[in-house]
């Protein structure tokens, strides 16, 4: 679930990721050629919300190792959104692009929970 008002220490990129890891979408060998090394999600340390300028951004941080380089992704504050779980949502896909290729999310959602089903053996646990 994602609270209304979520603090910006809570991290949500382990979920996104198990939630791909249960769909057997991830770990992938997929790569975007497309944006640099530095931006990858074996490079991924953080996802977050934040409210600022009273709109809601998902915040995507990445580990550096070149200084004065920035690290992270966010939207720009004319596309603030009005509420986290929509933010999530943005955050959560981008997440997805970067490790599968694919912005599909491996989860539903209704309201502010989030549903994720899988099929497997009569007696798998998740």
């Amino acid at each position: 679930m994602i609270e209304t008002t979520p603090s910006p220490l809570n991290c949500y990129k382990n979920l996104v990721l198990e939630a791909l890891r249960a769909k057997a979408r991830w770990p992938s060998s997929y790569r975007y050629d497309e944006i640099p090394e530095r931006i990858s999600i074996e490079t991924l340390e953080r996802f977050t919300l934040e409210k600022e300028d009273g709109g809601w951004s998902f915040f995507l941080t990445f580990k550096t190792t070149e200084p004065l380089m920035p690290n992270t992704m966010a939207l720009p504050p004319e596309l603030r959104l009005d509420d986290p779980m929509t933010a999530f949502l943005l955050g959560a896909q981008v997440i997805c692009e970067l490790a599968t290729g694919s912005g599909d999310l491996p989860f539903q959602t209704v309201g502010n929970k989030i549903f994720l089903a899988t099929v497997g053996p009569e007696n798998a646990v998740a």
